[in-house]
């Protein structure tokens, strides 16, 4: 069976958790092997990616993206940032911001798997879609 990047994460996670240095260093080595054995290397840098965001969850802390069309003021990125610590239930939101002028309004927010699409373009689309049914 093919794993992919978010379960080897998970596992390495669960390998390591509470562990002491000694025992960290081996559980590391062991799990390259197994990368390699499975011809995952290629992959390591997505499932550190996800190891990232499983540590950082445990830690309280979820990191976010928003794509927007213009800088958000503060008032909009609290807002984001509240929602984001309500749906999640973190105690910290580390929120980046991207810039992207083909969106016409609104925004794109990514955390975790999710992508909540907030944008204009979208919007239109789902009211032609009702439209058109």
């Amino acid at each position: 069976m093919k794993m992919s990047p978010r379960q080897y994460a998970q596992g390495l996670f669960a390998a390591l958790q509470g562990q002491k240095e000694a025992v960290v260093k081996d559980a590391l080595r062991n799990f390259v092997r197994i990368l390699d054995r499975d011809q995952a290397l290629g992959r390591s840098s997505e499932i550190i990616d996800h190891f990232q965001e499983i540590w950082d969850g445990e830690q309280g802390l979820i990191a976010a993206e928003v794509t927007s069309a213009r800088p958000l003021d503060k008032a909009a990125r609290s807002l984001l940032v509240d929602y984001l610590k309500d749906k999640t239930e973190a105690q910290d939101i580390d929120l980046s911001e991207k810039i992207d002028a083909s969106l016409l309004g609104g925004f794109l927010l990514r955390y975790g798997s999710q992508v909540l699409d907030g944008s204009l373009q979208n919007s239109l689309q789902s009211l032609k879609n009702k439209i058109s049914n």
